[in-house]
């Protein structure tokens, strides 16, 4: 798996441990690629400036928003001169119990792994599972600076990525009813029935089926197509 961030677990005082990151979820997806239909060649995209269409370099990009009806741009040195530093560090910040946090925060998950000796980082993790807590701390990623949960999984450790307050969009209020004891008790006894054991779905069906479709595509496609018309465009040059 390839490395997301690389630095130093700090958890307090005198005790620091290297390591890094790797994304430990992610949705399985057949990739594709845009080509022209008639030469089989890719296509380049281009920035094209919508009012004169003429084709704009990156180096003349800047970016803009809206501020109370006003209109500002900033410049990528203007950002990188405002993001967070200290962006080798992840920093323990506190402990608590996995109970208190709301599952709508959690935003991405990482494999803590260690960079070099392993130790501390299994003593630490089996002191999570045993105490049944988490650690709260900070970390810097691609500039933007997350609250994250760090916890113990299988005796090594996961780490989430948190959405701040104001990522939460809040729906609206909802009306409570009275609820009838009779049919709250039927509900409960409903649940009760079906209760199981978690386990995620084994597979995408789409991406799946989307895969039965390219290998029956690539089982009717002839193997040679290629070499043949290589060969023919070889046979025209000779008779030129």
């Amino acid at each position: 798996m390839a490395t997301i961030w690389k630095g130093a677990l700090h958890l307090g005082f005198d005790l620091t441990a290297s390591v890094k990151l790797t994304s430990a979820a992610r949705a399985e997806k057949v990739t594709f690629t845009q080509v022209n239909s008639e030469t089989g060649s890719g296509v380049r995209q281009q920035l094209v400036d919508k009012t004169t269409g003429e084709v704009v370099d990156r180096s003349q990009l800047v970016k803009e928003t809206t501020v109370n009806g006003t209109t500002v741009r900033v410049t990528q040195d203007e950002l990188k001169a405002i993001a967070p530093e200290n962006d080798k560090v992840l920093e323990v910040l506190r402990f608590c119990a996995l109970t208190e946090i709301d599952p709508v925060f959690y935003a991405a998950s990482y494999h803590v792994l260690p960079d070099g000796e392993a130790y501390l980082l299994q003593v630490f993790a089996r002191a999570l599972r045993e105490t049944k807590s988490v650690a709260l701390g900070t970390i810097v990623i691609r500039q933007q600076e997350h609250l994250v949960v760090i916890r113990d999984k299988d005796g090594g450790m996961l780490m989430h990525t948190l959405f701040s307050a104001d990522d939460i969009r809040q729906p609206e209020q909802l009306e409570l009813m009275e609820i009838a004891k009779a049919e709250l008790r039927d509900a409960k006894s409903f649940i009760r029935a079906r209760t199981e054991a978690f386990a995620p779905l084994p597979q995408n069906r789409y991406q799946e089926t989307l895969k039965e479709l390219l290998a029956t595509k690539a089982s009717a496609t002839p193997k040679s197509g290629l070499g043949a018309s290589a060969k023919a465009a070889r046979q025209a040059r000779k008779a030129k």
